[in-house]
């Protein structure tokens, strides 16, 4: 049976790779040619499209070259479960970018009315890693052990103390952001 094959360069024009891009791929095993010609030129199959396709998509949807590597393979049911992760780690991400949008935001709005900038730029960030860190909270610790945390945060800092907590959180800025009294 003869087999038409495609060239390096051939495969790349098809797709706007370059041909370092597919000896790369080559190299770590992710995309290999059918066959080396007698002068050491990789061929690939027509099929090897479709396939240098796939591994575009999947790079195009934020994936790694290891987490392609490792799938490329996997059957289709898999496949989906990926997506449906990637798509919400995707999201997670769009969450935590609209967080920094509102927290440029706030900043231009105290900026005109604050005489100390340095003071509004710090008060934002500090809600901002607030949120980030009670989300994380959120995310990985189960409702006992949000409630044994709590437990130990007021145990260990005088009620002088958990008052400028609460009087903090208060704070329009912190207001619009979880914090360490509202995770549990």
């Amino acid at each position: 049976m003869n087999e038409n094959f495609l060239t390096i360069s051939e495969l790349a024009n098809k797709l706007s790779v370059s041909t370092r891009t597919l000896r790369y791929y080559d190299k770590i095993g992710l995309l290999s040619p059918a066959h080396y010609n007698n002068s050491g030129y990789r061929m690939y199959r027509y099929n090897d499209l479709t396939k240098l396709q796939y591994i575009l998509s999947l790079k195009f949807l934020g994936f790694s070259l290891n987490e392609i590597k490792a799938f490329v393979y996997e059957n289709e049911e898999n496949l989906k479960e990926i997506l449906k992760d990637q798509k919400a780690m995707l999201k997670e991400k769009r969450l935590q970018i609209d967080a920094i949008i509102n927290a440029i935001d706030e900043t231009d709005e105290l900026l005109k009315t604050s005489d100390d900038p340095c003071d509004s730029i710090i008060k934002v960030i500090n809600a901002v890693q607030l949120s980030k860190k009670t989300n994380w909270l959120n995310t990985y610790l189960s409702s006992e052990q949000r409630k044994y945390i709590k437990t130990l945060v007021e145990a260990s800092y005088s009620k002088k103390s958990l008052c400028k907590f609460k009087t903090m959180n208060s704070n329009e800025n912190f207001r619009k952001n979880e914090n360490m009294h509202k995770f549990v």
